[in-house]
């Protein structure tokens, strides 16, 4: 029998999972970080908000690029419908 919350949950993560938002963030951050180095140095305070669908992958992928440059964030935010377990562990 077919299951229509299951079918349109993994279009969905099939969907959001096909955009990359964890390279592609984690791209974008590092490279506002090589532009902006100068003003970024430890110990300097980094917040990290992700807000949407692709909200964790994107966070994970921006403190990705912020650990890479040897920037810890202090504090953060990840707003999102819901998250399994898997996902918010990344």
């Amino acid at each position: 029998m077919l299951q229509p919350r299951a079918l349109l949950t993994a279009l969905h993560r099939a969907a959001v999972e096909g955009a990359e938002p964890f390279t592609r963030t984690r791209d974008a951050v590092a490279q506002w970080i090589g532009v902006h180095s100068s003003s970024l140095r430890p110990p300097a305070k980094v917040h990290v908000i992700g807000v949407g669908k692709a909200s964790i992958a994107m966070t994970a992928g921006a403190v990705r690029a912020l650990h890479d440059a040897g920037l810890d964030p202090q504090h953060g935010v990840v707003v999102c419908a819901s998250a399994d377990s898997d996902q918010a562990r990344e």
